[in-house]
């Protein structure tokens, strides 16, 4: 999906995804492609927010908009699973 998309993943990315979607498969309300969905674009709003935050955001390549790092993944698997704790 990220590649389709023209993104890079952090190659240390791939850990905590199995991790995290290995706890996922144990819920019985896990829709696996919906919340990859789900995942990916929350990824990529925290993505925008850290970018956002460069001192000139005019100046950012090619290659750092196109970047998502492991920060990135790790805070949107938090925020989920936050979210998911308040909500039962």
């Amino acid at each position: 999906m990220a590649a389709q998309q023209g993104y890079l993943i952090d190659k240390k990315c791939k850990a905590i995804l199995l991790t995290h979607f290995e706890k996922c498969l144990c819920s019985e309300s896990f829709g696996n492609a919906r919340y990859v969905r789900k995942l990916f674009e929350l990824v990529l709003y925290i993505q925008a927010e850290r970018l956002m935050k460069e001192e000139i955001v005019s100046d950012l390549t090619d290659a750092e908009l196109s970047y998502l790092s492991y920060i990135d993944f790790e805070k949107a698997i938090h925020d989920l699973e936050k979210k998911k704790i308040t909500q039962k």
